[in-house]
């Protein structure tokens, strides 16, 4: 498939100028959310934690306790810390920015795949999206990897289509990032198979290859040379904190993976983990968490499906696309590791959710193409997934503008009193359901909570 050349040529103007009206509209609902409270969940309490156990000079420690998060994060709190920089509303920021990152990454790609009406309908499906939506303000990883993840596909894009020297800049620059994504989030891993592809495809590289294929002597030396090249930094990564704490420890997701499947089997393993990313698409294609509706549950499992098949074929058509492929790559990679992942959350997908909104609309633009009559059905369809965003958006936006009644408006209520403590509203509070922990990280990053004590962390 080439640029635009299975399209429609036809541009509906209207249409098109409603969307970009939409995308304006929705980038504005989302700019609302830096007025938000700190909102704390379990990840985030101990990426927080981490982060001050740092800028006091004791390491990475949540509760005085090693974890297992990669320390790029944290790391960064602690810089924005130590600039007097970290607050609420900055790390929303941050998170809005790599979604910035993410997003500009996606048009570029769609530009490349879809005509000028499907850019605009990819990019509403994406900032529609409930998950990203409820998650953006929350200061977590996984909308910082989603900007560092699709920077790092972008790159193996470019090196994919580049030729001669100037290519091996870009492929550094994929290696340089797709570490850095390593280092916030485990999940990164999935980039290095997709780096590995790229040099296997790259068009350059077929006589190269041919070259070692014919000549075994110069493939041997070739494999020799490489061993010794990866051999020392591999060692090194082997002896680090961080390999040990990701693979060694008994409390990490590993390990948890390994007695997972020596207790049920690899299959049974298997193809409980697929129960779950089946639900987590059906939950990203009707854009609502099944818990609302959870008389609903197989309607879910049916998107979930359909999710998939849609995403199977978008894969199969950008591997027809020169620059694209290692979009398709990195969609197998990642989805290979989800299937070992032993936790339900479709939270785990919102790094992914500009490649799943790419390939998805390519498929369904292709459907389109070949049956007509589809067309009312997926406007129609398009039309529940932004409605159901704004919904979101507007309640998230309640939340965010709350100011100090948050706690009357937060979550589930659990975090009610721990809150209304913070904050100091005015309301009664039930000091046993006060969670000391999190008043403190209130304290040092909520402008509403601050107190003079806690913003004087000592190094």
């Amino acid at each position: 498939m080439g640029h635009n050349t299975d399209m429609p040529v036809k541009v509906n103007r209207p249409m098109q100028w409603f969307l970009i009206a939409m995308v304006a509209i929705l980038a504005m609902a989302y700019l609302v959310q830096l007025a938000s409270p700190l909102r704390i969940n379990t990840d985030s309490y101990r990426l927080l934690s981490m982060s001050v156990s740092a800028y006091q000079g004791q390491g990475y420690l949540v509760d005085g306790q090693p974890d297992q998060f990669p320390p790029a994060y944290p790391w960064l709190i602690k810089t924005m810390l130590h600039l007097g920089m970290a607050n609420s509303h900055t790390l929303v920021a941050l998170n809005l920015l790599s979604l910035a990152v993410g997003l500009l990454v996606l048009f570029q790609w769609t530009s490349e795949a879809l005509s000028r009406l499907w850019r605009w309908v990819v990019l509403v499906f994406v900032l529609s999206s409930w998950v990203l939506v409820k998650h953006v303000t929350i200061p977590l990883t996984d909308t910082v990897f989603l900007g560092m993840s699709i920077l790092a596909v972008h790159w193996m894009c470019l090196f994919c289509r580049s030729k001669g020297r100037c290519k091996w800049g870009w492929y550094v620059a994929a290696l340089v990032m797709s570490s850095v994504a390593l280092m916030c989030r485990t999940t990164g891993v999935a980039l290095f198979p997709v780096l590995g592809m790229c040099l296997l495809i790259h068009p350059e590289h077929d006589r190269l290859i041919n070259l070692f294929l014919r000549h075994r002597s110069k493939l041997i030396v070739g494999l020799i040379v490489l061993a010794v090249a990866v051999y020392y930094p591999l060692n090194l990564l082997i002896q680090s904190q961080w390999f040990k704490s990701q693979f060694m420890e008994s409390s990490s997701y590993f390990q948890n993976f390994i007695v997972s499947v020596q207790r049920h089997g690899l299959l049974l393993h298997m193809l409980h983990n697929f129960k779950f990313r089946l639900i987590e698409m059906g939950e990203i294609f009707c854009n609502v968490p099944w818990t609302r509706l959870p008389g609903l549950l197989p309607v879910f499992y049916a998107a979930g499906v359909l999710m998939w098949l849609l995403l199977i074929c978008g894969f199969f058509v950008l591997l027809c696309h020169p620059m694209l492929r290692p979009v398709s790559w990195y969609m197998l990679s990642y989805s290979c590791m989800m299937l070992c992942w032993p936790y339900y959350d479709a939270r785990f997908w919102i790094p992914m959710l500009p490649v799943i909104a790419l390939l998805m609309w390519v498929a369904l633009a292709q459907v389109q193409l070949r049956f007509a009559r589809l067309r009312f059905a997926t406007t129609a369809y398009m039309v529940g997934v932004v409605g159901l965003g704004i919904v979101a958006l507007i309640f998230s936006s309640r939340i965010s503008l709350a100011g100090k009644q948050f706690s009357e408006v937060y979550g589930n209520g659990s975090a009610k009193m721990t809150y209304r403590y913070a904050l100091d509203n005015g309301l009664p509070v039930e000091m046993d359901q006060v969670m000391m922990g999190e008043v403190r990280l209130l304290e040092i990053f909520e402008p509403l909570a601050k107190s003079e004590s806690a913003l004087d962390i000592q190094d």
